[in-house]
């Protein structure tokens, strides 16, 4: 007996040794099949943002808004102009409470209400060293705003066969308004950053300017039960490209369309997108 125990004990380990292996090598097959999942998600979504077949739109209410007034949503969904119209008035009545929250801003800092902004240097250096992360920070923030804005521009100036009548135009003022607007909350950003001198305002103002900026895609979260959240996952194909319509083809609103969509296209990537975030420096100085 004792000298079989040895050989028992070895056959033990042997077959522990067996089982580790198996478990490792499923390990490792496991470990292998996630990769090639993240590999392919990876590419199916690499696939989609540089297909130029589609052009895809970010969720929230301003591009519901404008994906109703489609022919394809309106045929896949059933949507009908009270429901358009229903869905424009909550749109620009978004933009109006987000208007109106940014001007009351601005003047308040512009009339100095609260007695906490001035046009003198920062003395903290703190202060200085806070005021540029806050700057990119909604820079960077805002960036998906804007370039959902540019996108329904290009959008319903290049597809306007693809929407019901009147649909490019009221989609191309959409895409307008929330790209000024964004614009618009950037600046204020900057004046506002210039202005302030301690680092409990700069963090305030920076995370309330960004509350108001989302308040479409907050909106739009609300609409937990409507149907039409559904209709941001439409696929909207680009049936022409720009070089494909001639410029004398295009109706009178679009040729305006189409040039204000360039020119603010390229102040916005010039200018804009590289050198606002530094004018909050820039004007410290000036103003020391």
């Amino acid at each position: 007996m004792t000298d079989d125990f040895p050989k028992f004990q070895n056959q033990l380990h042997e077959g522990g040794h067996e089982e580790h292996e198996e478990h490792g090598e499923h390990d490792e097959h496991g470990e292998h099949k996630e990769q090639a999942l993240d590999h392919n998600n990876f590419e199916s979504w690499w696939a989609k943002v540089t297909n130029k077949q589609f052009t895809h739109f970010e969720e929230n209410f301003n591009s519901m808004t404008v994906l109703c007034y489609t022919i394809k949503a309106q045929k896949d969904f059933v949507i009908g102009p009270e429901t358009q119209s229903h869905n424009l008035f909550n749109c620009l009545m978004i933009f109006a409470v987000q208007l109106t929250m940014l001007t009351c801003m601005l003047y308040s800092l512009v009339f100095n209400q609260d007695g906490d902004s001035s046009l003198h240097f920062a003395k903290d250096f703190s202060v200085l060293l806070v005021k540029l992360p806050c700057a990119i920070a909604l820079h960077l923030c805002l960036y998906p705003e804007v370039m959902e804005g540019m996108v329904i521009m290009k959008y319903a100036n290049n597809q306007p066969c693809a929407f019901v009548k009147a649909g490019s135009e009221i989609s191309f003022m959409i895409g307008l308004l929330q790209f000024l607007i964004a614009c618009y909350c950037e600046g204020i950003n900057v004046y506002m950053l210039s202005n302030q001198h301690s680092v409990e305002h700069c963090i305030i103002h920076f995370v309330a300017l960004e509350v108001i900026m989302e308040l479409p895609k907050m909106y739009f979260e609300a609409l937990s039960d409507n149907y039409l959240r559904k209709v941001c996952h439409i696929h909207a194909r680009n049936k022409w490209k720009c070089a494909d319509l001639k410029f004398t083809q295009r109706t009178i609103f679009h040729k305006i369309a189409r040039v204000l969509y360039k020119l603010l296209r390229g102040i916005y990537v010039s200018v804009i997108f590289y050198f606002i975030p530094f004018v909050v420096l820039f004007l410290n100085f000036v103003w020391a």
